[in-house]
């Protein structure tokens, strides 16, 4: 693949998707969504990448990133390391479980960078109300969204990073006011 126009660096916020090639399922049964997120905890571990938000959906999947720390690996590497290890990582997964031939994503995934606080609180309300955007679900009962972890700001794994972002935005209050209740 050509090289991507976007250096990624370290202690950036990436807004990071992809989807199934030809819009196809990437997740087909509950085990599969929680490979994924086991092996994010991987990859995130070795890569230290921290996890602001994320949303996994039938045929793709969105999260908000940020690699930790001033090494030349991080900042040079990290994001796409950690992405292309996961969607490697998922792909082999898929194939051998459900014997399919060809590719499993779109091709590269997509990074937007962040630069202020409006797009971030935009962005994680987005990643949020995917499940209700797309129909699958209502937000607060869709089970493959970090949307737990910032309504009792409490996450059930390592995955999220939430006293981070509390830290330093604080205004995330508004994601209840804006409809969404705690289940």
């Amino acid at each position: 693949m050509p090289s991507r126009k976007l250096e990624l660096v370290s202690e950036q916020f990436y807004h990071v998707y992809n989807r199934g090639i030809n819009k196809e399922s990437i997740f087909l049964q509950g085990k599969d969504y929680e490979r994924f997120l086991f092996k994010t905890e991987e990859y995130k571990k070795k890569y230290n990448i921290r996890i602001f938000a994320w949303s996994l959906l039938p045929n793709h999947f969105h999260m908000l990133i940020k690699a930790a720390g001033d090494q030349v690996r991080t900042s040079l590497n990290a994001v796409s390391s950690f992405l292309l290890k996961l969607q490697q990582s998922h792909a082999l997964y898929f194939k051998y479980k459900y014997d399919k031939i060809g590719p499993v994503f779109q091709g590269r995934f997509n990074a937007k960078p962040v630069y202020d606080d409006e797009y971030l609180i935009q962005l994680l309300h987005y990643i949020h109300r995917q499940p209700s955007h797309h129909n699958i679900s209502s937000d607060t009962t869709w089970p493959y969204t970090s949307l737990g972890s910032y309504l009792y700001a409490s996450p059930d794994s390592d995955l999220i990073t939430v006293d981070n972002y509390y830290d330093s935005f604080k205004s995330f209050e508004g994601l209840l006011e804006s409809g969404l209740e705690p289940w």
